[in-house]
Order: structure tokens, then sequence, then C-alpha cells
């Protein structure tokens, strides 16, 4: 994976209220709150544990 390409980076941070950018669930159903509030933790741990090789790598 592409760390760069998986996770935006914006060019500037002038009116921007990120500083990174990705989508954790397309379609979120929010009539299924314990099922959408699992899918933000997995997608959290797993943008955690990608944060955590790339700097691993560097």
């Amino acid at each position: 994976m592409d760390f760069w390409n998986k996770y935006h980076i914006p060019s500037t941070t002038k009116d921007v209220y990120s500083i990174m950018k990705y989508i954790l669930i397309d379609n979120p159903d929010f009539s299924d709150l314990d099922t959408l509030t699992n899918q933000i933790e997995r997608g959290t741990l797993k943008f955690i544990k990608d944060v955590e090789n790339f700097l691993s790598k560097q």
C-alpha cells in the first residue's frame, strides 16, 4: 500500500480543517449505530496501524 495515495494530505492548510483525509465508510447506515460504531472503530484502528507502520520504516 502506498500510504500517501490512501491517506490524502491537503496541499495547503489555509482554510482547511483537517491535516489528513480518508473516508472510513462510504455509505454509513445511521439506523444501525452499533454496526456503524464498530466500523468506525475498526477503520480508526487500521489507520493508526498504517501510520505506525509507515513511521517505523522512516
